[in-house]
């Protein structure tokens, strides 16, 4: 094991006494004379503080690269006690007082340089610390800046401006989070008389989550064309194209889907939809209470999942509210609330109700989700 090298300030007959005792610890000891300026380099320093220049030197080894971490020991006589209080004032980290034990200045010397040693290991791992902080921010700040870019892009797919289909109108309110989002929607003339509208929900707050919900968004295709001919596609069928684009995707562990989608009849009022595990549409007649269509599929992104059409009829003056559950009271254990609210703001347009309906759900809920309610009515 090498030997650590310490240098002793002294000179005489305290030189004489001191080196044999360090060296038989296991020191290399060099020995100059309290008014040296140069000096190997040491681990550590004993100065005789009964040198006239004692603080001197303490100041030129402080002064020293390394000499602000290297331990310093003063030595200093039992009958000086002023000589005791300049080695605490020149910087000692320790004091010894003559006559000294037998090989107590070794360990003391031994003790200082293990408490150096964990210093440094301290500011080692400090360090170590400080670079892994700064990597998990500037991690941080790389995925806060590409969640700014979906949240764009996410933005664009939106539509800006819902069409009005025969009798078919629409409206929406929506709430973002900040970081991730999962929830799209989206409005589509299918032809002069049908309209295709949906809302999904990408359950997970991840950047794949979110872009996920860009590519469900741009892959939805209401009709299916042929030349000069088209099919409008069922809303099941749609569900059991995304199902397959979900699995040929090969994302590990791909985050799990839940949509509803729906075709109307912007004439006569005939729908169809398809909900896949999402929260059950909401039916406000003209006349009589609000209720919820309890109906459901199984979740996208499962397995040989299977789906069915649903149909009903819109007459005048109907309404139905598509939504997602990042509020309070829009689970389907709440079903009452969101009920309640619709009840006592069915004397609204479509998009006040819709948007005070959220305002209110909105203010009861304390840690709140992204949002958004899909309303259409039949006029």
């Amino acid at each position: 094991m090498e030997r650590q090298s310490i240098l002793l300030a002294a000179t005489g007959e305290e030189a004489d006494k001191a080196r044999p005792t360090l060296e038989a610890a296991g020191f290399a000891v060099h020995v100059v004379a309290p008014e040296a300026n140069e000096w190997p380099a040491s681990r550590a320093a004993i100065v005789d503080g009964a040198a006239p220049d004692a603080t001197a030197f303490c100041r030129r080894w402080r002064g020293r690269s390394g000499g602000q971490d290297a331990p310093l020991v003063w030595l200093a006589d039992a009958f000086d006690p002023l000589g005791r209080t300049a080695g605490w004032q020149a910087g000692a980290d320790a004091m010894l007082v003559r006559p000294l034990a037998p090989g107590e200045l070794a360990a003391q010397v031994a003790r200082l340089l293990t408490w150096a040693d964990e210093r440094e290991r301290l500011v080692e791992r400090a360090g170590e610390s400080a670079q892994i902080n700064q990597t998990l921010v500037e991690l941080y700040q790389q995925v806060d800046a590409d969640f700014r870019i979906v949240r764009r892009i996410q933005r664009s797919c939106r539509p800006t401006n819902l069409p009005q289909v025969g009798r078919a109108h629409f409206a929406v309110s929506h709430r973002e989070r900040a970081g991730s989002a999962g929830d799209f929607h989206n409005v589509v003339r299918v032809d002069e008389d049908h309209v295709a509208f949906l809302l999904g929900d990408v359950m997970g707050q991840s950047l794949t989550s979110s872009m996920l919900a860009v590519y469900l968004h741009q892959s939805i295709a209401p009709k299916d064309i042929h030349g000069q001919t088209y099919r409008i596609v069922a809303p099941d069928e749609v569900l059991a194209r995304l199902n397959r684009n979900l699995a040929t995707l090969g994302v590990p562990d791909p985050p799990l889907v839940r949509l509803t989608y729906a075709v109307l009849n912007g004439r006569d009022g005939s729908l169809s939809y398809s909900v896949a595990g999402h929260t059950p549409p909401m039916f406000a007649p003209s006349s009589g209470p609000a209720a919820m269509w309890r109906s459901s599929g199984p979740l996208l992104g499962l397995p040989d999942a299977t789906f069915a059409s649903r149909p009903e009829r819109l007459q005048p003056g109907d309404r139905l509210l598509l939504y997602t559950d990042g509020l309070d009271g829009t689970t389907p254990d709440q079903a009452d609330v969101l009920l309640a609210g619709c009840e006592a703001l069915r004397h609204l347009p479509l998009a006040s109700l819709v948007e005070s309906l959220t305002q209110s759900l909105l203010a009861q809920t304390d840690d709140p989700d992204d949002f958004t309610m899909l309303g259409v009515e039949f006029v």
